[in-house]
């Protein structure tokens, strides 16, 4: 098994992307063709990058094999990890977001291991909420609102918590579909497409780089992430 994908990673990689596309998007619910299309391209960037990065190491250190490894990684944290993650986040309850984290830390070894070790630290400040397999830490006290996902972890403004410090639900759940598209590209995929697809994209359609407008319009991979915590309908790219 291992020799046969060691010998065909690059013919299997883009197909393990589309697979990674196509359940990232259909387990989390996507509402819009587009935001389908733009989890395609960011699978594909993130199953190369997870390849390429495995073939430096393996050349490294003489072990081929090591872009097979990668591979199955990505798409066992994927198939396997997304569905999962989906089922532990809607329980809403400390011990499934326990079991919901290590799985986004996997397809996000980076951010969320820099924003884990910044967590111990909020954490003993009193100004972190651990939600629907998410860390959320309060980077301001004021009221006003916002919130930046970077893997399972969420760097929120003051208005994004109720007073008893628990992030809210309806925000939790906006920023825990982003941690689970995440789970489903990897985090080097979702990020560069965010950046060079999602936001151009959004400027263009609605002039809100990372958001969406009140009619639905905007960045694609935002579209069905807002609907969790505003009420809004959105819109497929050729009805905007």
């Amino acid at each position: 098994m291992l020799e046969f994908l060691t010998e065909y990673t690059y013919a299997l990689a883009p197909v393990f992307g589309l697979l990674a596309a196509l359940m990232g998007s259909a387990v989390n619910g996507a509402k819009v063709w587009d935001e389908w299309l733009c989890g395609l391209i960011a699978a594909e960037i993130g199953v190369f990058a997870v390849v390429g990065i495995a073939v430096g190491i393996g050349e490294g250190v003489d072990a081929p094999e090591a872009r097979a490894v990668a591979l199955i990684v990505f798409a066992s944290a994927t198939l396997v990890g997304m569905p999962i993650t989906r089922i532990l986040d809607a329980a809403d309850h400390w011990i499934a977001s326990l079991f919901s984290f290590p799985f986004k830390w996997v397809q996000s070894p980076v951010f969320t291991t820099v924003g884990g070790l910044l967590t111990i630290g909020w954490a003993i400040a009193g100004r972190a909420s651990f939600r629907r397999g998410c860390f959320f830490l309060k980077v301001s006290s004021g009221s006003s609102q916002g919130a930046l996902t970077l893997g399972a972890v969420v760097y929120a403004y003051g208005g994004c918590f109720e007073k008893d410090g628990r992030v809210k639900d309806d925000l939790a759940q906006h920023e825990a579909y982003h941690s689970r598209q995440v789970t489903a590209f990897h985090e080097i995929g979702f990020y560069i497409a965010y950046l060079l697809v999602g936001m151009p994209w959004g400027q263009a359609q609605g002039g809100v780089p990372m958001s969406t407008t009140s009619g639905g319009c905007g960045n694609p991979f935002e579209k069905t992430a807002r609907t969790k915590n505003h009420k809004f309908t959105p819109k497929p790219a050729h009805e905007c």
